[in-house]
């Protein structure tokens, strides 16, 4: 797989732009972060996927991040299909955009494996849509997330997720020559390579902090396809992170009682969006599997949109909480 320019990640400033404005942030569903834990020990081990000599480590990344999910859900790791997020990629040409790679995973899942192989194939068999059936659509419905949450590029941060049980994409430049067994930043570097990875654990080593991730370029490279990365190659190197999510909607029976004296939009952080957002989980529009942060962003905006369609029958997209809606919140929830 030794490519001393391998690049397996489309940057894409257009869709950078929309994914400011359109991507799940995690300080919006979790009002502080599960605490991370570091242990000394042995890394959590999943199959190690080989990518042969294509360009598809993106969309390896994310099925075994889907797979990963399964576990996280008290099922067994399920081995899906990277060729068939690969294919649906919307950029020509080898590598792919790291949120879009989510984006299939939320719209479209990945079927199984065992259907449509993507296991050491070059990058013409990579593109191939063989195997690729109304069936197979179905069953990658199963195991499709319900959003794609960015996450900011911080050691904690993502070991909080990978503490959880999930899965990270993380998106990474450097050198060849620094994508070592625990990888190293050289100061000369002319990031040539760029590759996206699944990152599946946080441990300590002799007392220091490192993610593990899952190479896709196959069990021969480092330590059986796993890498170690420090806290400063994540900070130099890594320039994206983002994580699958699924959303529980399950309204409460206590009503909740609050009066708005004020117009809400997104971005805004205060204790009204934390009662607006109470009120959308008794309505079933926002999920109850996570916290009311008070950061009014794009799930509080989307649940706000869906009580403006129910209740109010005009809307600016869920992005504002105007009069009409205040007042409809006002009338039905007023103390």
């Amino acid at each position: 797989m030794k490519n001393n320019s391998y690049n397996g990640i489309v940057i894409d400033p257009v869709r950078d732009e929309i994914e400011k404005v359109t991507a799940f942030i995690h300080e919006e569903l979790f009002a502080s972060a599960p605490a991370p834990k570091w242990d000394e020990r042995k890394p959590k081990q999943f199959p190690i996927f080989n990518q042969d000599g294509s360009s598809a480590c993106v969309a390896f990344a994310v099925a075994k991040i889907l797979g990963i999910d399964e576990v996280y859900e008290g099922r067994e790791f399920v081995h899906l299909s990277p060729r068939d997020i690969y294919v649906r990629r919307t950029n020509a040409g080898g590598g792919m955009y790291l949120p879009e790679a989510l984006d299939i995973a939320r719209k479209h899942g990945a079927t199984l494996e065992s259907l449509v192989p993507s296991e050491n194939l070059g990058e013409s068999a990579q593109n191939s849509k063989n195997g690729i059936t109304p069936e197979t659509d179905k069953i990658a419905q199963r195991y499709k997330s319900a959003g794609r949450v960015a996450l900011p590029i911080d050691i904690d941060a993502i070991a909080a997720i990978t503490t959880m049980g999930k899965g990270v994409l993380l998106g990474f430049r450097f050198d060849y020559d620094e994508w070592t067994d625990m990888p190293t930043v050289n100061e000369k570097s002319r990031q040539e390579c760029g590759h996206g990875v699944a990152g599946v654990d946080n441990v300590l080593l002799n007392g220091r902090p490192y993610i593990v991730i899952d190479d896709s370029w196959g069990p021969g490279y480092a330590k059986f396809g796993q890498r170690h990365i420090s806290n400063e190659f994540l900070k130099r190197r890594c320039f994206y992170a983002g994580y699958t999510m699924n959303f529980e909607y399950k309204p409460d029976d206590n009503k909740p009682s609050y009066r708005f004296t004020r117009w809400l939009k997104r971005g805004d952080r205060n204790s009204d969006v934390v009662a607006l957002q109470n009120i959308l989980k008794y309505e079933g529009m926002f999920p109850t599997n996570v916290d009311s942060t008070g950061f009014y962003g794009p799930v509080t905006q989307r649940g706000v949109l869906l009580f403006q369609q129910k209740y109010v029958g005009s809307n600016n997209g869920g992005a504002q909480a105007g009069p009409q809606t205040i007042a409809k919140l006002n009338e039905m929830f007023s103390i």
